[in-house]
């Protein structure tokens, strides 16, 4: 649309005349300008021009809408009509039937939209000539009587006139309408009822307001006299079988006012019902059976018969107190269907053992509901449904508990997860928990929780059976039972029984990764924290089996026998602190409430009725009843008895983990201490330890120095040595004196195609290994052994770097090259020849040539001073630190599993000790810098002073300088921090200060 013309002197009348209309400003007020110039504003940019006629349409629905929410029908009917009018004819002429619903119709909509603030508290004048009156008033009444006059509502009715009743039983009674000629005959109730048609239909165009009122002064008069009526009863003569008149012209009323409201649409036959068979048929509904006439069974619910009446409630009522019991009865159907249809091949055996719980439940309701029968055939009480309904409140508050758990556990299982082991997991939890909330509520749910304790002990009876079996004998269930928190992997891959991962590669617990990616055992909780003991033990048994007879470990009770007699001694146990009994009399330390100071006025009343809950009461019942100590007592009769003391027992929680937790580490620790005899007494495993540290760890040194110098002078004179035959003589002839026994377990292998990156890493392709006796291969297999290696090769090339800076010789850098290779076998003692002559060839040497003699000679003793002290570092921190707490950890593991943790946790510290974990790569990198150092010093120096290149001796000192540097700032740094004290002493070591172009240690 075309923007208008606002520069029109009428665009500034039509404004003025808006701002007046809505605001009451004129030109003269203060605040006439700023309305103007917004008007204006949003005129000229088309706020209401450019409109969307469809969110404008939806708006007015949107408010029609309020309107009628906020009973104000009219109001929104009128707005609707006036909108279609306005849209339905032109804006500006009547001729132009074209221009109807233009966008000019919906920015003026748009417009009163914005001005209406508050449509539902204005007051509305509605314009006559807008309604549409279809038809006129007339008044029938007074042309259908003629100048007659009004009769009065059931003032007339004939007392001759009988409803007849057939008989059907003796307890039911059919009330049917009256026949045609009946009716014809009545005719004041004929000329009534259709004076009462008459009137509702002159009264439809009338207010719903003043209708309503019509008719609660029709009930008034005509029914509320007859109801509340002192001299007559509403009853049923038995003799005659008639109502008696007033209650007949009552119900005739009724029906005609019932029918009038369009409540009865069509006319039924009502069967009247007395009170005992409704009571009868709601005991049998309660129960499950569905073939009842007050209630039908169908889709899957019980339903109200709506053609039954009793005399004394209305059908509203009746419906509605019926309804209460109805609620029980489906959840009991659905229970009787849960147990009868459960099938243990289609479940498992947890579920089967609910199915069986829930159904004695539902036999001792049986009988229970059998003694109410019982009262009703004897008619000793009487039983009317009010009474029944307070009988039975213990039961449907039962019956809800157990329907709940059966919803949240089983239906809501199946939906959730599709194997096996995770129902049962999630069933078991969810069941642990409600037991815990009930426990939270105390007293106030004391009979709920004692029974769903109950059900808890006899519901895990199959779990712990099966758990008792796992850690008796070590066997798993059956194979189709895919409930135990436990899962073989021999299915998946075959794994021999001396094979080295035969441990880990057995059993193993089964997980299960969640919608976030977490992985989650399947372990009910209420063995939670304890399931690694289980699953070692049954573990220990299996690997127990292939070495020998264990049948002395099979225990006599049962895991869930000792559960629950642990259990209930727990209880009372608790009960003892709560409550002493000595010949009737109380002596126990018993504190009443009431004698607590409550008279200040400042204390909180309810303050004061909790300490009298909480003392004055346990201190009433503790007089009133007698704890009698019975293990023997009727097992239905003691959770009750056991349980009524809550202020004094422990979380529910607390009790099962000190009740079965106790019988399942007695089965871990027997088990797992016969196996670790096993391992220590007949496998001797520290010795098997103590071959490791010794040629691994070398700490045997004298073995180890034989083994190693001839490899050291091997290398150093750069012959062949790279051969396992010889590798393995060498060592052979080092195990000789000492360790003859171990001539055949212990070898050498070569790493094949292994190419050295430099000197110092000639010896990295080269391992050794063991061969230790299964199943100490369980412990010592080929993980660890990489692991020892590791270490193996790195404490060679630490002792290499050291031997090869003893065995540099004084004349090897004083004489020619020639002459020195001729001296390389002499020993660290020289003859007085060879020392006189090195005296004779110093005194003769060049001033240049004795500086660097002397820079040779002290950067020698630098490295020394720096290789010698990381040596010693390491030989103390392996051999008196970190062995000794894996001999200290050794001694107090319990299982072969905790043997396997702090082994991986003695080589996990080796390698940080060494500084050979990845997380430390510079400092590393600065250590394996300084050894290779040595070897490049070692070739500068075989040069002698003749051919010595001053500036790879000035590279060399600049990098040894800096390396040093380094590790001094690292050690030193970690030594602050108090983590790793024992740095310190490393970090003092490395300590260099720069004196012009030299650096000396400070000690």
């Amino acid at each position: 649309m075309a923007p208008i013309t606002l520069k029109k002197s009428i665009i500034d009348d039509y404004t003025e005349e808006l701002i007046f209309q809505t605001l009451n400003l004129k030109k003269k007020d203060e605040n006439f300008k700023t309305a103007f110039e917004f008007v204006m504003s949003n005129f000229r940019f088309h706020r209401f021009l450019d409109v969307n006629p469809l969110d404008i349409s939806r708006n007015i629905s949107g408010l029609c809408k309020k309107l009628c929410i906020n009973c104000q029908d009219m109001k929104a009917l009128h707005l609707k009509e006036l909108v279609e009018k306005f849209l339905n004819q032109p804006l500006l002429s009547a001729k132009d039937e074209n221009f109807i619903q233009t966008d000019a119709h919906y920015s003026l909509l748009f417009l009163l939209l914005c001005l209406s603030t508050k449509p539902l508290s204005t007051a509305v004048k509605l314009n006559k000539e807008i309604v549409e009156i279809e038809n006129e008033h007339f008044d029938w009444k007074k042309y259908l009587y003629d100048e007659e006059n009004d009769t009065r509502i059931g003032a007339s009715i004939d007392d001759t006139i009988e409803e007849v009743l057939n008989n059907s039983d003796d307890d039911t009674w059919i009330l049917y309408e009256e026949n045609n000629e009946e009716e014809e005959s009545n005719t004041s109730e004929h000329s009534f009822e259709d004076n009462l048609q008459i009137q509702v239909a002159c009264n439809v165009m009338q207010d719903s307001e003043t209708l309503v009122l019509q008719n609660k002064v029709w009930l008034k008069e005509n029914m509320c006299p007859i109801y509340w009526d002192e001299t007559e009863y509403l009853q049923y003569n038995l003799t005659t079988k008639y109502y008696s008149s007033s209650y007949r012209d009552m119900c005739n009323n009724w029906e005609i006012y019932l029918k009038s409201e369009c409540k009865s649409q069509e006319k039924s036959a009502f069967r009247l019902i007395n009170e005992i068979q409704l009571v009868r048929e709601t005991l049998w509904m309660i129960q499950g059976i569905k073939n009842l006439y007050i209630y039908n069974y169908k889709d899957g619910k019980y339903h109200v018969n709506k053609n039954i009446a009793v005399t004394h409630l209305s059908q509203e009522t009746l419906l509605s107190f019926l309804s209460s019991f109805i609620m029980t009865g489906n959840r009991v159907v659905e229970l009787i269907e849960f147990t009868n249809n459960f099938s243990i091949e289609d479940g498992s055996k947890t579920f089967a053992a609910f199915a069986y719980v829930n159904d004695m439940f539902l036999k001792k309701r049986r009988e229970m509901i059998s003694d109410l029968e019982k009262t009703i055939i004897d008619e000793d009480k009487t039983l009317t449904l009010a009474i029944l309904k307070e009988k039975l409140t213990k039961d449907h508050h039962d019956i809800l508990c157990i329907h709940k758990l059966y919803t949240d556990t089983i239906v809501q299982g199946s939906l959730l997860f599709s194997t096996v082991t995770e129902r049962v997991v999630f069933f078991m939890d969810v069941f642990y928990e409600c037991l815990s909330s009930l426990d939270l509520l105390g007293d106030a749910c004391l009979d709920k929780f004692s029974m769903i304790l109950a059900m808890f002990l006899d519901v895990c009876q199959s779990y712990l059976q099966d758990l008792d079996q796992w850690m008796t004998i070590g066997k798993l269930p059956h194979n189709s039972d895919e409930e135990f928190m436990i899962c073989s992997l021999q299915a998946s891959k075959k794994v021999e029984k001396d094979e080295e991962n035969y441990w880990r590669a057995t059993y193993q617990i089964k997980e299960t990764k969640s919608s976030n990616g977490n992985v989650k055992s399947l372990v009910p909780k209420f063995i939670e924290g304890i399931q690694k003991q289980i699953l070692v033990t049954g573990k220990s048994l299996g690997l127990l089996a292939e070495f020998g007879d264990f049948s002395s470990l099979v225990v006599e009770t049962s895991l869930h026998e000792e559960f629950r007699m642990n259990l209930i001694k727990e209880l009372q146990q608790a009960n003892d602190r709560f409550l002493k009994v000595d010949d009737g009399l109380v002596t126990g330390d018993v504190t009443d409430g009431s004698s607590i100071g409550f008279e200040d006025p400042l204390v909180d009343h309810l303050v004061q009725q909790n300490f009298n809950l909480m003392f004055g009461h346990a201190k009433q019942r503790c007089i009133a009843q007698k704890y009698i100590k019975n293990n023997q007592r009727n097992e239905g009769e003691s959770w009750s008895e056991l349980l009524k003391n809550g202020a004094c027992r422990p979380p529910i929680k607390l009790l099962i983990q000190k009740s079965l937790f106790p019988g399942i580490l007695k089965r871990y620790d027997r088990v797992c201490k016969l196996l670790l005899d096993l391992f220590k007494e007949e496998f001797s495993l520290h010795q098997h330890f103590q071959v490791m540290k010794n040629f691994f760890l070398m700490e045997d040194g004298g073995t180890m120095h034989e083994f190693c110098i001839e490899l050291f002078q091997k290398a150093k004179e750069k012959t062949h040595w790279q051969d396992k035959p010889f590798l393995n003589i060498v060592l052979q002839d080092a195990l000789q004196r000492r360790h003859l026994h171990l001539i055949g377990s212990l070898s050498v292998e070569l790493q094949p195609h292994f190419i050295a990156a430099s000197n110092s890493d000639i010896f990295d392709g080269m391992s050794l290994h063991y061969k230790a006796p299964w199943p100490v291969t369980i412990i010592l297999n080929a993980e660890a052994e990489q692991k020892y290696n590791e270490i193996f090769r790195f404490l060679l090339k630490v002792k290499r770097t050291m031997w090869t800076l003893e065995q540099l010789k004084f004349q090897e850098l004083i004489n020619e090259p020639s002459m020195s290779q001729s001296h390389q076998s002499i020993g660290d003692t020289f003859d007085i020849d060879v020392t006189c002559k090195i005296k004779k060839d110093d005194s003769v040497l060049e001033p240049i040539k004795q500086k660097l003699k002397l820079r040779m000679l002290i950067f020698r003793m630098k490295m020394m001073h720096v290789i010698r002290n990381f040596h010693f570092y390491l030989v103390s921190r392996i051999q008196n630190t970190t062995c000794a707490e894996f001999d200290a950890k050794l001694k107090e593991a319990k299982d072969l599993d905790k043997i396997l943790e702090h082994h991986e946790t003695f080589l996990l510290n080796l390698k940080q000790r060494c500084l050979l974990r990845e997380k430390i790569g510079r400092s590393r990198d600065a250590i394996f810098r300084i050894l290779s150092l040595v070897f490049d010093f070692e070739s500068l120096w075989m040069r002698g002073l003749v051919h010595l290149d001053e500036n790879k001796l000035n590279s060399l000192e600049i990098d040894f300088n800096r390396c040093a540097a380094f590790l001094h700032s690292f050690f030193n740094s970690l030594a602050k921090r108090g983590s790793y004290p024992h740095f310190e002493f490393l970090a003092n070591a490395l300590k260099i200060e720069a004196h012009g172009h030299q650096y000396v240690f400070r000690r």
